[in-house]
């Protein structure tokens, strides 16, 4: 299940209005919402390479999604 929501938190980031509300997200108040980085980094460690490539998936397309956004 880990796997499927990296994946929808990814293709959620593949547009701009959506990377900014997931960011977002990792800097509200909300305990659970700052855990999704933290979260997305021990998906790394899985033995189940469908949620790792999806979890490192989604670390990216943040990066570069957030990246556009700052320097553009």
């Amino acid at each position: 299940m880990a796997g499927n929501a990296a994946y929808i938190i990814g293709t959620l980031a593949e547009s701009e209005f959506g990377s900014m509300r997931i960011i977002g997200l990792t800097s509200s108040e909300n305990a659970e919402s700052k855990q999704i980085l933290p979260d997305l980094t021990n998906m790394l460690k899985f033995n189940d390479s469908e949620s790792v490539m999806n979890a490192a998936g989604t670390m990216g397309t943040l990066v570069i999604s957030l990246s556009r956004v700052l320097y553009n």
